[in-house]
């Protein structure tokens, strides 16, 4: 976990005989620490050095953002002040001591982001994350929800004695939310951490948003010790935390949860419960939409997926994204019920933002309700998978245009298509092993081509003539007749099903 120079200061006060000097941030961007080798004029940003005073160049090259832990003292240090923050302390200390101990500030921050991280994943339990989080804060914690009740807290004695708070009613006291609200003009849209007095004592809160969705407000009260800088970052950090538990409840979640909640359980075919129908049926006045399927290209790191899924909400209003085992599904808005009109606004935006997050996106057929997103979800997979057809499309493709390789797909999985070759075909097969000019490709050019002589001449860059000859050969080969609509249906059939068994593999997808 990184860390801000606040964090380390105040870790090293008990300790250590500590002042702080110059520029610093309360941000998490610190690493660890390092020794700071002789000779180097670069201090780089967020990096920490620990190093003696009398060792450090005087004509020094520091960015903003780095941070000297300093033993002793120099003229030289004068000019750090104004380009650096410096943590400083007395010359008669270990080196090696110091480094260590600072090395424990970092291992101490670090186990609890394991811990909170654990029990997000796995019980998202939100009192367990506040148990685990009240050593670092120090101070009573109080996490309320959206409709001002209490999900978790620490320091139950505390609250109810001076906060006036009753633990054994689920909601707080409306009073003293509305004294709460009146005194410090606290509302549910305000998004920057708020530090205030609450009834005489100083508190720090976070509101918790799922978007534009209010989900609760987490308040820290500086009882036991004096808020510090650094714990606003900190308590950033931990609401992300509790914004995932609090999605993963459908019983506090907020409605947008609740309906990705349900979106999720129809992608992996479960039945919605009264209460997710009662959500999503109050989506469907946004129809029509339609189900993507976002996978990484590949070629490029992955994005982890909990992000992707935050920046598809962020940039395509009214979507509802999740992560579903490696890729993302999303439900998006449709411009359109129309399958054209649909590909031509989705197009213009989705494009654009593949090309910055180097995924692929495949996207079903508009449909109107959400409970019907179970087959959509399938449409946006297979589009990806898809065939010629659509991965000739790039990075965007649509199911509309790989229909015919899915069923294709589907009836010959798992069966190599030369048991469905008939005589005649094992013929045609045999000749072009023998020779220069392929007689399948030709057949299958000429049936793509809708049987017409001069597209297939074109496409196959042949005289009219020499078309001619090769189609009366086949057919004194494998006795087809041409004009009869099942036997061009089952050779079109086969003949696809053989190149898309060839392509698949190849793509990956």
């Amino acid at each position: 976990m990184k860390l801000s120079v606040d964090i380390i200061y105040q870790n090293l006060k008990p300790v250590l005989p500590v002042t702080m000097y110059g520029n610093g941030t309360d941000r998490l961007t610190l690493l660890r620490p390092e020794f700071y080798l002789e000779g180097s004029r670069r201090f780089e940003a967020d990096h920490v050095y620990v190093c003696s005073a009398d060792h450090l160049p005087a004509d020094p090259e520091a960015e903003p953002g780095a941070v000297l832990i300093c033993l002793g003292d120099a003229p030289q240090l004068l000019s750090y002040r104004d380009r650096c923050c410096i943590l400083s302390m007395t010359q008669d200390l270990n080196i090696f001591e110091v480094f260590n101990i600072v090395q424990e500030v970092f291992n101490r921050y670090e186990s609890w982001e394991d811990r909170i991280n654990a029990i997000s994943r796995n019980s998202a339990s939100l009192q367990e994350l506040l148990d685990a989080s009240r050593d670092i804060f120090e101070n009573p914690m109080l996490l309320n929800g959206a409709q001002f009740n209490y999900l978790a807290y620490t320091d139950e004695a505390y609250l109810e004695e001076h906060m006036g708070m009753r633990f054994d009613s689920p909601s707080i006291d409306a009073d003293l939310i509305a004294r709460f609200l009146s005194l410090h003009d606290v509302a549910t849209d305000i998004r920057e951490p708020l530090r205030m007095d609450l009834l005489g004592r100083q508190t720090l809160s976070v509101n918790l948003f799922d978007l534009d969705e209010y989900l609760g407000c987490l308040t820290v009260f500086a009882e036991f010790r004096p808020l510090r800088p650094s714990d606003t970052e900190l308590c950033v950090f931990l609401t992300q935390i509790l914004k995932q538990a609090i999605q993963r409840n459908p019983l506090i979640a907020g409605d947008r949860s609740a309906v990705r909640t349900a979106l999720r359980a129809l992608s992996e075919g479960k039945p919605l419960t009264s209460e997710q129908r009662r959500h999503i049926g109050r989506r469907n006045e946004r129809a029509p939409f339609v189900c993507a399927c976002f996978r990484p290209d590949g070629n490029h790191p992955a994005l982890p997926g909990a992000y992707l899924a935050s920046l598809i909400e962020q940039t395509f209003r009214h979507a509802f994204a999740f992560e579903h085992e490696i890729d993302v599904y999303a439900v998006l808005p449709s411009a359109s019920s129309d399958a054209l009109e649909m590909k031509k606004s989705l197009s213009g935006p989705l494009r654009p933002f593949l090309a910055k997050t180097q995924v692929h996106c495949g996207v079903s057929q508009p449909f109107s309700d959400l409970a019907d997103a179970g087959y959509a979800f399938f449409q946006s997979t297979s589009a990806l998978r898809g065939g010629p057809a659509s991965r000739a499309q790039g990075p965007l493709r649509f199911f509309d245009d790989c229909i015919l390789d899915q069923l294709i797909d589907g009836a010959f999985r798992g069966i190599p298509t030369r048991w469905f070759y008939s005589a005649g075909l094992m013929r045609l097969k045999e000749h072009d092993r023998q020779a220069q000019v392929s007689y399948l490709e030709t057949l299958r050019t000429y049936l793509d081509c809708s049987l017409s002589l001069s597209r297939t001449s074109q496409a196959l860059f042949i005289h009219r003539s020499s078309l001619i000859d090769r189609l009366g050969r086949i057919r004194q080969i494998t006795g087809f007749d041409l004009t009869d609509p099942d036997t061009r249906l089952t050779l079109q059939l086969v003949l696809r099903a053989e190149q898309l068994q060839q392509e698949l593999p190849i793509a990956g997808l």
